[in-house]
């Protein structure tokens, strides 16, 4: 592992400089981030920004110039909930040829719009195939999905058909990250709600990503130093082994993450911290050029990582700071980041990835 950590250190640091800031939001009271969430684009380089909170989908042109809001609050066809038993609210948007793609958790349902001017179609529902928190949804054809989902016991990657349901398990792994005391009674008799939740800090984690420019997934765990590619029918595409190495667990890390809202607001969730943290946390497909893999703080949203190439091999490392409730996103190849000030206002970029 040493070799490894000194041999990364002779890699160049890049800088993911911003190209592209997209306008900012007229000063309506209708119209203002409050969590974004996910970011798509059609064949034109138009953008669509879904936020989760505000409940609409905000979109650009390609020079980053606003054109308009949609979506509103409801349980109608077309309407937007998000928020269930997540305080972080569950939405995702993807744009695939003519139709708009929008999963709301909260709901388990994809409504599909037409593109431009978002006019709804039609709803797919899969409340009888989707029973665990939704952490990754990508539509791969116009009737088939990827999911990635975790609940309190094990996370799954699967893809699902809208008529057919489960078409394949890419992976079916245990939570790491969790202890749950008193999910039994005395008599061994499963309890419908645990006592107690012990979430443990920076403990790896099931990992997937989709490329919708190549038509590739990517499924890996955070203990191991590599990840699987494979194909929209689900067959293994590639193996990409990774020469990066596992960090340790700071005491800054601990602070941080013992700082998170749900730790002060109740008993129920304790905090625990892994040794080391995991190998990588996200993956981000930067198109042909290859990946970005990394790992991020829980609050201020530091980003640390490295620019994988092709062939899983190390181009350089990054660093970026996005700020409270920021992140970076991506989506056919392309990465923006959400950034906010101190204030808690909202700048969205697109970043420059360097690669071959």
């Amino acid at each position: 592992m040493l070799w490894i950590l000194f041999s990364l250190l002779a890699v160049d640091s890049t800088n993911l400089e911003a190209i592209l800031t997209l306008d900012s939001l007229p000063g309506s009271s209708e119209t203002f981030f409050e969590r974004p969430a996910d970011i798509a684009f059609d064949k034109d380089g138009n953008i669509y920004v879904l936020d989760v909170k505000a409940k609409k989908v905000f979109t650009w042109d390609s020079a980053g110039g606003f054109l308009g809001s949609y979506g509103s609050s409801g349980q109608a066809p077309g309407e937007f909930v998000f928020f269930g038993h997540s305080s972080r609210g569950v939405g995702f948007i993807n744009v695939m040829g003519q139709q708009v793609y929008i999963y709301d958790g909260a709901k388990r349902e994809v409504s599909v719009y037409g593109l431009g001017d978002l006019s709804f179609r039609k709803n797919l529902s899969f409340k009888r195939g989707v029973g665990s928190q939704v952490i990754g949804f990508w539509a791969i054809t116009p009737n088939r999905f990827l999911f990635h989902e975790r609940s309190f016991e094990e996370e799954l990657v699967r893809i699902l058909d809208a008529e057919a349901g489960v078409v394949t398990t890419l992976a079916q792994n245990k939570v790491m990250n969790m202890r749950i005391e008193g999910a039994n009674d005395a008599s061994g008799k499963r309890r419908r709600h645990p006592s107690s939740v012990t979430v443990i800090g920076f403990a790896p984690t099931t990992v997937a990503g989709f490329n919708s420019a190549l038509g590739q997934i990517q499924v890996g765990h955070g203990d191991t130093a590599f990840f699987q590619t494979y194909d929209t029918q689900g067959k293994q595409a590639g193996k990409l082994k990774l020469k990066i190495p596992r960090l340790e667990v700071s005491k800054k890390d601990m602070k941080e993450y013992s700082s998170q809202a749900m730790f002060a607001k109740t008993s129920f969730y304790k905090a625990d911290y892994a040794d080391n943290k995991a190998y990588y946390e996200y993956i981000l497909s930067t198109g042909d050029k290859g990946y970005l893999v990394y790992n991020a703080s829980p609050i201020f949203k530091d980003m640390a990582g490295y620019v994988i190439n092709p062939k899983g091999e190390v181009e350089s490392r990054f660093s970026y700071h996005c700020g409270e409730n920021g992140d970076l996103l991506g989506s056919q190849g392309r990465v923006f980041a959400v950034n906010t000030s101190e204030e808690g206002a909202f700048t969205l970029q697109e970043l420059r990835v360097p690669g071959k």
